[in-house]
């Protein structure tokens, strides 16, 4: 306990922590416009999360992943039963409700599916990438992401393909490998449009590239976002101020578009503290993956940095529009349950692999 103490990065905690706080402070802005009390839900979520991550910190990482094959099995019972037996909830089967609450398993997924190539990748992965590991990789990846796309989610299984692309970027990728991989994504992408996506994503890419061709439609929330970030100008119109906000010009406020909220209040310079504290914990993550010993540590921070990063970086560019609407949330920030005890989660195992290095010198 003394050495848990004493190597703790408090920056792994305290960051995240006031990310959430900030969070809350829209929740509740949001709530005085809409009487929706998501932020008294979230400080509950909060609380929880900050258990799992204490949990999560406390016992050694190694535990997880060496048992990350039999959790990787039930998560694919999971989804499957969610499938054939779970309840259709705003268009997908993707929650299980525990009394009275909604909890969605293919979040919590996401810290498997990482534990699980962190196992398969961590002791003989040496010249880099090839082909047969590629390939091992999209299976334990894309099994999970077959059966949530099966059960119409589709913004949470874009979520699992930030595995995949932050093991490219960290594990050096052979250059004809490369060019498979890239042709692969083009092939995949056309079959996807021809024979996966629906007719109503199909026009929100459209839409997308002109949003002004369906202003009421889908095109509606791109053009909302971006008027609501741009009336908070410099320093916002303060909060529990936010016009767009109360007048219920903007959907998903809690979720999806909860930075154009905060934009709309708090301005550009608010804008600006909240990246820069993201910006820290992403430093923070990468220092931790940085002075790893072995490859099993460095693939795991890695992996939790990218899976937070890249989904941080699709909800900014949404908000601004300069992406289609994907249902992704802003991590640690957005009203979500099931994704704060995800991320607290993963955090909680980077904190273990920062203690864990210190505690062995």
């Amino acid at each position: 306990m003394k050495k848990y103490l004493k190597y703790f990065n408090f920056s792994l905690l305290l960051t995240p922590l006031s990310i959430t706080t900030i969070g809350i402070f829209v929740l509740y802005s949001i709530y005085k416009s809409t009487d929706q009390p998501f932020f008294e839900k979230q400080i509950i979520w909060l609380l929880l999360s900050l258990l799992l991550f204490f949990f999560f910190s406390f016992i050694n990482y190694k535990f997880f992943i060496n048992i990350s094959p039999s959790l990787y099995l039930i998560l694919l019972l999971v989804l499957t039963g969610l499938i054939l037996f779970g309840k259709n909830i705003a268009g997908t089967k993707s929650w299980i409700g525990i009394g009275g609450v909604g909890i969605q398993p293919s979040e919590f997924g996401k810290i498997i599916t990482i534990l699980l190539i962190v196992k398969i990748f961590r002791k003989y992965y040496k010249d880099g990438l090839n082909f047969i590991d590629f390939f091992k990789a999209s299976i334990i990846v894309g099994l999970p992401i077959l059966l949530i796309v099966a059960g119409n989610d589709m913004g949470t299984a874009l979520t699992y393909t930030f595995i995949l692309l932050t093991l490219i970027f960290i594990l050096r990728v052979k250059k004809l490998l490369l060019i498979i991989i890239v042709i692969g994504a083009i092939l995949f992408s056309i079959a996807s449009w021809n024979f996966v996506l629906k007719d109503y994503q199909k026009k929100r890419i459209k839409v997308f590239l002109h949003p002004q061709s369906d202003p009421l439609g889908v095109g509606y929330h791109t053009i909302q976002s971006k008027i609501t970030i741009g009336s908070g100008g410099t320093t916002g119109k303060g909060f529990l101020k936010g016009t767009q906000k109360k007048l219920g010009f903007l959907p998903a406020q809690h979720t999806d578009f909860i930075l154009s909220v905060y934009a709309e209040e708090f301005g550009f310079i608010g804008v600006i503290i909240l990246l820069l504290l993201y910006t820290y914990l992403f430093y923070s993550l990468f220092r931790t993956a940085y002075i790893s010993e072995d490859i099993g540590t460095l693939l795991l921070v890695s992996l939790i940095l990218g899976q937070i990063f890249f989904q941080f970086l699709i909800n900014i560019l949404v908000s601004l529009g300069k992406l289609p609407v994907a249902g992704i949330t802003l991590p640690l920030f957005s009203y979500g349950g099931s994704s704060l005890l995800t991320v607290y989660s993963l955090l909680g195992l980077a904190e273990n692999a920062y203690i864990l290095k210190f505690a062995r010198e």
